[in-house]
């Protein structure tokens, strides 16, 4: 286990928020993304391939992390960065995008409610009924500044995408806002 997996486990047992991005097509629901923050502040998005997928992490310190794995679980990108520590975080900041591009294949994890119950919310696709593939892009917004979400929004409203909607986890700090598009 290299070390970014033992410092990625080790929030897990510490986390305090888990928001699931989920699709269904029939009687199969997959999850996509799992997100959560930890006690200490740290935040993960992790897409939900198996075994390991990739993932984008906010620590707490400031750092950040994105580490992309092949499908033996095996670490083919890893980088970090550094931005300012959660305590300090103001503005805004991109975590990146996704694009569910095959929601039916067997990569995914399926959704199982009983194995997935530190899950305090779920937002839930019904792939058939998007136009196009469903795309997510994930932001981090400082708490209590309303003004920067709407400006944003705004922004969003009057770019050439379809947008499905959008969800403002308000308690995060900062708060992660998710954009559903279907491109």
């Amino acid at each position: 286990m290299t070390e970014t997996n033992t410092e990625h486990n080790q929030a897990t047992d510490l986390e305090i928020k888990d928001i699931l991005i989920v699709g269904s097509i029939g009687k199969t629901t997959n999850q996509f993304v799992r997100i959560r923050q930890g006690k200490k502040g740290d935040i993960y998005i992790e897409n939900r391939y198996k075994p390991m997928g990739p993932h984008f992490s906010y620590h707490a310190s400031g750092e950040v992390h994105t580490v992309s794995r092949n499908q033996q679980g095996r670490v083919i990108h890893s980088q970090l960065g550094n931005g300012p520590p959660i305590a300090e975080f103001r503005g805004e900041v991109s975590l990146g995008a996704w694009v569910v591009y095959a929601p039916d294949l067997p990569i995914w994890k399926q959704l199982t409610p009983s194995e997935d119950r530190k899950t305090q919310l779920v937002l839930h696709f019904d792939m058939p009924m998007l136009s196009g593939n469903l795309s997510l892009t994930f932001w981090l917004f400082e708490t209590a500044r309303e003004d920067l979400v709407q400006s944003f929004l705004q922004n969003l409203g009057r770019m050439d995408i379809q947008v499905l909607g959008y969800l403002l986890v308000i308690d995060t700090n900062p708060c992660i806002l998710i954009v559903a598009a279907s491109v």
